[in-house]
């Protein structure tokens, strides 16, 4: 989905760009202009893994005593690649995008789009989808350098890198929209995906209640501290979904009949899919939320952070997904029973 918002900021580059060189030229002159710029700006985007499959738009105008530049009904088909290595497609619709000089002297202007829309669908099968759809979103980006367009464009794309790595960014942008999730098993639920500004950092998060809701619709059982996690990490909510559900398959699979061998394996499955994709320091952070739940009694909770600290050894070792149901049966590091629990 940043992707999507990588897209939208180079194109606005694109219009600042127009409007650096054209001014308050005739508007029946912007649309030849943006022939001729677009090419470019898609072998940035390119070169930034976004591949723009096809574009168009209703209207381009200057509008205003400042001659802000107004792009209306923005149509576009988008294909990248996730960090996994699968291809989605993205249909968006852009109602209205905004670019507007605020201050003169400085030369920045702030960009707003508002209304956005996108169909989000994967070519392969498999992995997990970042979200199903994106409706009615708006982001405003002030602060935008007119000099050295370039340079600005750097400094989005990095900013935005940041924000899809570690869900923060020096970047003062705001947005919000809603999101469609869907899991594997079908379970839809829509959910507020907003930005909001701490200490100078901008985070993406979502509504506890939202993330409550998909925690009982999806039967996933998240205690209070791993909801507080996962409206925190937004982005990584649909991925963490699909690593529960494919460990809670793999030990159904090898021990069906068997609660504590069961038990082992799902928690050294969860655990390491988690540091595969982030590192140890958040799996540990997800998984001990999990322990924190009611219920359990110490022997039991003491089995669990056991078997959670050998998956994440276990995938810094780079043991491999199909070894570990040979690793849960031999392994003497393995706590097959809470009686066995240190």
């Amino acid at each position: 989905m940043l992707r999507l918002m990588a897209w939208c900021v180079g194109f606005a580059l694109l219009l600042v760009g127009l409007w650096i060189g054209l001014g308050v030229v005739a508007n029946q002159l912007l649309p030849s202009a943006v022939d001729r710029v677009a090419p470019s700006v898609q072998a940035r985007l390119a070169s930034a893994g976004v591949e723009v499959l096809d574009w168009r738009y209703e209207e381009i105008k200057t509008t205003g005593w400042r001659h802000d530049l107004v792009l209306r009904g923005l149509q576009a088909q988008l294909r990248y690649r996730q960090s996994e290595g699968r291809t989605v497609i993205a249909q968006v619709s852009v109602p209205k995008v905004l670019v507007g000089v605020v201050h003169w002297l400085q030369l920045q202007a702030e960009l707003k789009v508002e209304q956005v829309s996108s169909e989000f669908k994967r070519v392969e099968e498999g992995g997990s989808m970042p979200f199903e759809a994106l409706n009615n979103a708006s982001l405003q980006l002030p602060g935008i350098g007119l000099r050295d367009p370039r340079a600005t464009l750097t400094t989005l794309q990095q900013g935005l890198t940041e924000l899809l790595r570690d869900n923060a960014t020096s970047l003062p942008i705001s947005f919000s929209g809603d999101v469609v999730l869907r899991s594997k098993g079908g379970h839809v639920v829509p959910a507020r995906l907003y930005s909001v500004e701490e200490n100078g950092k901008v985070f993406l998060r979502f509504d506890q209640a939202d993330v409550q809701t998909l925690s009982h619709r999806m039967d996933l059982r998240l205690s209070p501290a791993q909801v507080e996690v996962a409206a925190g990490y937004p982005l990584r909510l649909p991925t963490l979904v699909d690593f529960t559900e494919q460990a809670r398959e793999l030990a159904r699979e090898h021990y069906r009949y068997d609660r504590w061998m069961r038990d082992a394996m799902r928690h050294v499955a969860w655990s390491f899919l988690i540091t595969q994709r982030w590192g140890a320091d958040f799996a540990e952070q997800v998984t001990n939320a999990q322990e924190a739940k009611p219920g359990n009694a110490p022997d039991e909770r003491r089995m669990d952070y056991q078997n959670n600290a050998l998956g994440r050894e276990l995938a810094q070792q780079g043991v491999a997904w199909e070894k570990l149901p040979v690793v849960v049966a031999t392994d003497a590091r393995v706590v097959r029973s809470p009686a066995q629990a240190q």
